[in-house]
């Protein structure tokens, strides 16, 4: 008779370093300290959040250089110096300098990034606006904008999608793999049955054969299907926890054995 092995094999793969930027400071002109303030807040988790790179704040800065340092390096443009020196105090990537001016009622933006260790610039919008609410609305703009100039200067993550269901579907394929796998197995012990029972229908050592092959089918079906279901809602609500990438089941079988594995990222 047929004797499974299901293998529940989890492989993680290595996490890349995480691409860390940092706000090298944002001047204003005829915008209040507070009010700048928010919209830089405000335009640096919008970028974290396309981007799926980590941002470090002005605070974050001053806690590291020191409040007077941080103010000096506020008209720094993107020279390799101020660069150099964000690069090595923070470890990060890129530095994100610009200016958020208000001048006749017209608001003007401002943003660049350049690369930490040389001053490359990797990306630059400029947006003029009339109102504060189409301002917040270009800052997101903005930081669509950049994320995709800077995924293609360093590569990473795609733009970090909302909340999903999409890990229902793993869960609901392997509830209907692991049902389907029931009813086979169902079905092998109604052919087992036969055989064990010397059931009428058999009468010839050729039916007995094939009755003999169907129910083996049958029982292979039934633990393939319901390891292959196990795995898949396994992996669903692995992804729902983790957040991870889909994950992707393999099945192998050979006489007498199954062997089922599991892959998926490790955020």
């Amino acid at each position: 008779m047929f004797a499974p092995l299901a293998a529940l094999a989890l492989v993680t793969s290595a996490a890349t370093p995480q691409i860390k930027l940092a706000q090298g400071g944002v001047s204003f002109v005829d915008v209040s300290p507070a009010k700048g303030a928010f919209f830089v807040s405000s335009f640096d988790q919008r970028l974290s959040a396309e981007s799926g790179y980590r941002v470090v704040t002005q605070d974050e800065v001053a806690a590291v250089l020191g409040l007077e340092r941080q103010k000096a390096m506020l008209g720094c443009s993107g020279e390799s110096s101020c660069t150099a020196e964000l690069a090595g105090a923070l470890g990060v990537d890129g530095i994100i300098i610009g200016t958020i001016a208000q001048i006749g009622g017209i608001y003007s933006l401002n943003l660049k990034v350049v690369r930490a260790t040389n001053g490359e610039p990797l990306s630059n919008v400029s947006f003029r606006t009339k109102s504060e609410a189409e301002l917040l609305d270009l800052l997101d703009t903005a930081a669509r904008q950049i994320s995709g100039d800077l995924r293609h200067a360093f590569g990473g993550p795609a733009p970090a999608a909302g909340p999903s269901s999409a890990w229902l579907a793993p869960v609901i394929g392997g509830g209907v793999a692991a049902v389907a796998g029931a009813v086979a197995y169902g079905m092998a012990k109604g052919t087992e049955a036969k055989l064990r029972g010397h059931d009428a229908s058999i009468t010839t050592p050729a039916l007995l054969d094939e009755t003999a092959r169907t129910g083996q089918l049958q029982q292979t079906t039934a633990v393939v299907l319901g390891a292959v279901g196990l795995v898949a809602i396994a992996g669903g609500l692995v992804w729902r926890s983790l957040g991870s990438a889909p994950v992707t089941p393999t099945v192998a079988v050979a006489p007498g054995t199954a062997v089922v594995g599991l892959a998926w990222s490790w955020p």
